[in-house]
Parts: C-alpha cells; sequence; structure tokens
C-alpha cells in the first residue's frame, strides 16, 4: 500500500479512536464524536482517563507534551474546554485501530501510564474543578466499575478468595470492566493483589479498605507521594493521611514519586523531595520512580541519559536505607530505560502493560525480571469511590519480602558505603551496645538509619539511641535493641508515651474549641492547608509559645484549643497503699505536677485512698494525683 492511501486509511481508523487516542497522547477530547468521510457508520469508543501511550509494535512514542505542559516544565491542571481546543490528531500517525492490516498490527496491550501528575489540591482539569470531580467525571467512574460487592454479585464472585498460604501460589487476578474492550477481562498469574491512590482517589475509606485486605481480596497498596522537584507545593496533599492509615490499619504499603526530570540535578532533587516526605516512615514496598511523561522525551530521548536519571534517585533513595525501584510502561522500559541495566543493579522493576483482552501474565515469558504488574485502572475497591489503578505482584511474596530484607541493592555505583547490620559491644560499664555497621565497616554515628525495615538513630559515639530521648524537634522512644517505637505506647520507668505513626511522642492531646486553619508553619506567615472543626480531638507533637504541631504535621493557634490530656502518662514509682484524710482542700490533677491538667476537686476532711507515690505527689484510687503535703499523714 503506498503512503497516501495509508494515511487515507489510518484517518478512518483512527476516528473510531479518536477518545482513546487523545487521552492516550495526554490531550483531552473526551468522550468527543467526530464526522468521518467514510460512509460506514464509526461507533466511538469510550476510553477512560489513562494518560498512557497507545504505542503499537511498529509506532514510536510523539515526541509532543500534553498540551496542559509547555516543554521543560511541570505540568498544571488545565480547563477541560482548553484542552479539547488545543487536542489535535495527525491521521497520518499509525496509532493502531479496531481492524488490523498487514503494515497497522492491532496491538495486544495498551501500554499503559498514569496521567496522576496534578498533585494541586485546587486542581482544574477536564476530571476535576477546584479539586473536585466534575459530574462528567463521576459518571465515568460509574462506568468503570461496580462496588466490589456489585461486581461479585454481576459476574459471579470474580475477585478470587484469599490464598491459603500468603503469596506463595499465583492464583489472584483482577476482573474489571474496561470501557476501552466494551466488556469484562480478567488479568492473571499473580501472587498478590494490589492497587496505587493518589490525591485523585480523595478521602479513601481506610476502615473499609482494611476488611478488604482481611479478606483476602486485596493484598497491598502504593500511594504517591508527590510530583518533581523538592518543594512541598508538589506534595501529594492525601499522602500524609494515605500512609498513616496504611501504617495504623497494618496495610502493606509502597510509595511513587511521579518524574519531570530533565536532568540529574532533577532527579537527585526528585529523590529528596520523596525522602523529606518518607522521613519515619518504614514502607513494605520500594520507593518506586515514576517515569512516563511526555515532557522527558521532549527534553531528551536518549536511553542512556533517561536511564541515568533513573539510577540517579535509585541510589540516593538507596542510600538512605529504602529500596528503589522504577515504574514505566513496556514502551519505556525497552526503548528510553536501560531496564536489563537497572535490574541487575538489584532496582525492582514495576511494569505498566494493559491488555485489551484477558490476559496471564506467565504468558509474557519476563521471568522475574518484574515484580508488579500494573494490567488495568479500571478497578474499584470497596472505601474508594473512584477506580483505581490495578496491579498483580508477579513474583512470590518471599521474593519481595526477601529483596525488602537486603542490606542494599548489589551495585548501586552512586552509593559507596551504606548500612548494612547491626553488631553488638560490650561498652566499659558492662553493657551490650548495639552499632550498625555500613558495608565498609564503618561504624554509622548521629544518623538516622532505615535498616530491614526498621528505624534507628545512631548517637555521636556509633551506640543506637535507646530509651526516651529528644532528637531535634520532637521526643522518641526506642527499644532496648534500639528499634524506634512508633503507632504504640511504652513505659519507660514510671513515664508512658505514645508515639504516632512517624514515631514522635504526643505532648499532649487537645480539643479545638473553635474552627480554625491548619498552617505548614507556627505562624500567619504560613500556607494555609485547610479548616480543622470545633470538636475535634487532636494530637500535640511539637509546640512553640503561641503554636501547636499536630500529629499531621502542620499547626494551628494554642489559643484555639484546648487540653484534654498530657503526655506522658505517670505510674506510681512506690506501689504504697493506706487510706487517708485531705488535710486542705486541693483540685486534683492528672499527673505528678503543676503542669497537669486540673480535675477533681478534694475538699478538707476528704477521706481518700493512696495507691502510690512519686517524688513528693501520691496517685489517689481515682487515677488523680494530689501533693502529699494535702494529706494527713
Amino acid at each position: 500500500m503506498n503512503s497516501n492511501g495509508m494515511k487515507k486509511l489510518t484517518a478512518c481508523v483512527l476516528t473510531i479512536m479518536m477518545c482513546a487516542t487523545t487521552i492516550f497522547t495526554g490531550q483531552n477530547a473526551f468522550g468527543a464524536v467526530t464526522e468521518t468521510s467514510s460512509a460506514q457508520e464509526t461507533e466511538t469508543v469510550q476510553m477512560e482517563p489513562s494518560g498512557a501511550e497507545a504505542t503499537m509494535p511498529s509506532s514510536e512514542v510523539q515526541d509532543e507534551t500534553s498540551s496542559s505542559e509547555a516543554a521543560g516544565q511541570e505540568a498544571e491542571p488545565q480547563d477541560a474546554a482548553q484542552a479539547s481546543e488545543e487536542s489535535a490528531i495527525d491521521p497520518t500517525e499509525n496509532l493502531g485501530s479496531e481492524e488490523a492490516t498487514e503494515e497497522t498490527p492491532l496491538t495486544e496491550e495498551l501500554l499503559a501510564e498514569d496521567p496522576e501528575q496534578y498533585a494541586e489540591e485546587t486542581a482544574d482539569s477536564w476530571r476535576y474543578k477546584d479539586g473536585q470531580l466534575t459530574e462528567e467525571a463521576e459518571n465515568i467512574n460509574a462506568q468503570m466499575g461496580a462496588t466490589i460487592e456489585e461486581q461479585m454479585e454481576e459476574n459471579g464472585n470474580p475477585l478470587s478468595a484469599a490464598a491459603s498460604s500468603y503469596g506463595t501460589s499465583r492464583n489472584k487476578s483482577w476482573r474489571f470492566k474496561a470501557s476501552y474492550t466494551n466488556g469484562y477481562i480478567t488479568c492473571s498469574g499473580g501472587y498478590l493483589k494490589g492497587i496505587d491512590v493518589s490525591v485523585w482517589q480523595g478521602d479513601i475509606n481506610w476502615d473499609k479498605v482494611k476488611k478488604v485486605v482481611k479478606s483476602g481480596k486485596l493484598d497491598f497498596v502504593i500511594i504517591r507521594c508527590g510530583y518533581g522537584k523538592n518543594t512541598t507545593s508538589k506534595d501529594d496533599s492525601k499522602f500524609a493521611r494515605n500512609v498513616k492509615a496504611c501504617e495504623s490499619k497494618g496495610i502493606p504499603y509502597g510509595v511513587y514519586l511521579y518524574s519531570y526530570a530533565k536532568s540529574e540535578s532533577d532527579a537527585k532533587s526528585e529523590a529528596n523531595h520523596a525522602l523529606r516526605l518518607l522521613k519515619g516512615h518504614h514502607p513494605d514496598y520500594p520507593v518506586y520512580y515514576d517515569l512516563e511523561d511526555n515532557s522527558i522525551l521532549k527534553s531528551t530521548k536518549s536511553k542512556t541519559k533517561i536511564t541515568k536519571f533513573a539510577r540517579t534517585f535509585c541510589s540516593r533513595v538507596t542510600a538512605s536505607g529504602y529500596k528503589a525501584g522504577i515504574y514505566a510502561n513496556l514502551n519505556w522500559f525497552e526503548k528510553y530505560l536501560n531496564g536489563d541495566s537497572l535490574h541487575k543493579e538489584g532496582y525492582d522493576l514495576w511494569v505498566a502493560r494493559w491488555p485489551i483482552s484477558s490476559s496471564n501474565y506467565t504468558k509474557y515469558g519476563y521471568g522475574s525480571k518484574y515484580s508488579i504488574w500494573q494490567c488495568g485502572s479500571s478497578g474499584s475497591v470497596d472505601g474508594i469511590k473512584t477506580r483505581v489503578d490495578t496491579n498483580l505482584l508477579v513474583i512470590s511474596h518471599s521474593s519481595m519480602r526477601s529483596y525488602m530484607n537486603r542490606g542494599t541493592t548489589k551495585a548501586a555505583p552512586v552509593v559507596k558505603d551504606v548500612p548494612s547490620k547491626i553488631v553488638t559491644a560490650k561498652g566499659k560499664d558492662g553493657k551490650t551496645y548495639y552499632y550498625i555497621k555500613t558495608k565498609k565497616g564503618n561504624t554509622v554515628k548521629s544518623a538516622w538509619v532505615t535498616l530491614n525495615g526498621k528505624r534507628y538513630y545512631a548517637t555521636k559515639t556509633g551506640a543506637l539511641q535507646t530509651g526516651i530521648a529528644k532528637i531535634g524537634s520532637y521526643i522518641y522512644g526506642f527499644s532496648s535493641n534500639g528499634e524506634m517505637y512508633k503507632s504504640s505506647s511504652h513505659w519507660f520507668g514510671v513515664k508512658k508515651y505514645s508515639f504516632d505513626g512517624q514515631g514522635r511522642a504526643w505532648l499532649k492531646v487537645v480539643k479545638v474549641k473553635k474552627k480554625t486553619s491548619y498552617r505548614t508553619g507556627p505562624g500567619k506567615k504560613y500556607k494555609k492547608k485547610g479548616k480543622v472543626k470545633k470538636g475535634k480531638t487532636l494530637y500535640v507533637i511539637n509546640k512553640t509559645k503561641k503554636w501547636v504541631q499536630l500529629s499531621n504535621g502542620y499547626w494551628i493557634k494554642k489559643s484555639c484549643t484546648k487540653a484534654k490530656k498530657i503526655y506522658p502518662i505517670y505510674k506510681p514509682a512506690v506501689k504504697k497503699s493506706y487510706t487517708t484524710k485531705m488535710r486542705s482542700k486541693y483540685k486534683s490533677r492528672t499527673g505528678p505536677g503543676t503542669s497537669y491538667i486540673k480535675k477533681k476537686t478534694y475538699k478538707k476532711g476528704k477521706k481518700v485512698k493512696v495507691i502510690g507515690l512519686y517524688n513528693n505527689w501520691a496517685q489517689l484510687s481515682s487515677g488523680y494525683w494530689v501533693p502529699l503535703k494535702v494529706l494527713k499523714k
């Protein structure tokens, strides 16, 4: 067929797939129906908003970036009408169609890319207006799939039951209704089932998600922490909420950051971005570098350079004690990334490849090269109102655990000396102390270290911190072997501290007296991040004279709060039980000191029972404390 004939045929075919093509090229023409010159009636196939490239085996990735972004800049949300006007399809491009020819073979896969780079809470795009789903997008989400219960009823329980032996057999699969297939497909061959989420999933009901996890129909979640270079404006606004929920509810999770890197410097900044948000967190899965944005290809199509960006990000993340990996679609791994090299260096690979018909991963023949397969974007999970990307762990759970528990990657060229193992040594006082040694045998000093998924603090002598200690602005607690406590409460002597998901001790619990704004710092000059309602109970982890920092990291005015309970809680140093009378009237306290909250008032002559002593204070049977001087001997 000559080139002119080929162009005409392709033009007719592409009209049918206009919605799909515009979305996969990053342009927004969702739902548009285009007239064709063909006498044959065409049916517009409505694609879900994937943002992926519909790259055929014989075609090249387009040079154009999304119309919402300029070359070399990170994308900002775009108005739907504007996107539709700016959309342009080149009918000469070989993007495939429903009809296959020898010159234009029908693709077996949709080589997926996730368009979730728009992290602004006030996003304006074809899907969002001021951060809220548009009516059109809500309708799309309804089409993409019902709740898990509805899918089970309609399809005879398409979701596989929990494995009897966790993650040791390939019996996990995803079944979902994908508009690009006009029906249901099943992706199978996984050891475990996962999803990835970001701000676009809104406020997830994690209690419901936890129930799905307990039922065996979901096993892990990968959470976006942010996008682009290291600025707070590019943090995913739901990351803190999502990661805290996964940690507190015991849901295994990993993390990813969406990249716009055009240079090694950008990649370093993006690594620092992820590391800033990861402080105090210990993912069960790697920290992934999401490489898919067209603006990167606009800047350079050099496979060597883009691979170097990935290596720079991953080595920097690995140097801080985390496991690192790369997310990309199959086309990127084959054309724009040296996936084999990165895999051999010890970095994990997560591949996006969306089939257009039911498919089993084992038939691809990749072996253990990729650990996670993103097989679609139309899944639904109870507790999440929008559709979600569907993932399968395609290596065994024990293989992933083994990978996560290794000291470091095998050949991280930028990392010269990384934490490797814990050793013990006897001190002059006869006590056993713990130290972290690097791969080269050096002792880590004056640094936070994450090793084998656990968090430690090496003091200036190298000995791991134990007990309770203030490090920087926060109070942390550590076990006798140096492991940091989080999401739990522990006694240290006569004092009990409670720790949040990042290991920071609660200084006190407060109740909000009136509606007020969260801020990113202790003062009105800092950016507002939302409102907190009157009556809300919050946990304070840091404070200044006029402001308190909450466990979500944000600050509110101290004057807007009322203390309910102050940490630490004390227990008597001496257990001593006796009955006596009040020498004088006194308002008891929640702890052994005048800094604690006043509670019940005891009148002069009141008979009371003492259950224990601490310094010059007595704890009464009510649990409250009074000074010994107000009691008769």
